[in-house]
């Protein structure tokens, strides 16, 4: 993955949040959700192409 599809708000507040460092499963989904939501549309095409590119990789993907 490239460094412009981990870098989803610019900063390094996020990984400062009390909430980010909980240890139960409602709140692992609530960051997967924030940082989800926080992604702009160019970084979810850029994740989009590389999971197509790995199944492609992997033979998930049809080779037709």
């Amino acid at each position: 993955m490239s460094d412009r599809g981990r870098e989803l708000d610019g900063s390094d507040q996020r990984a400062n949040s009390a909430r980010d460092w909980s240890a139960d499963w409602g709140s692992q989904e609530e960051a997967t959700l924030r940082a989800t939501l926080s992604a702009t549309p160019a970084q979810r095409l850029e994740w989009l192409e590389e999971a197509i590119e790995i199944a492609w990789a992997s033979g998930a993907l049809p080779r037709e």
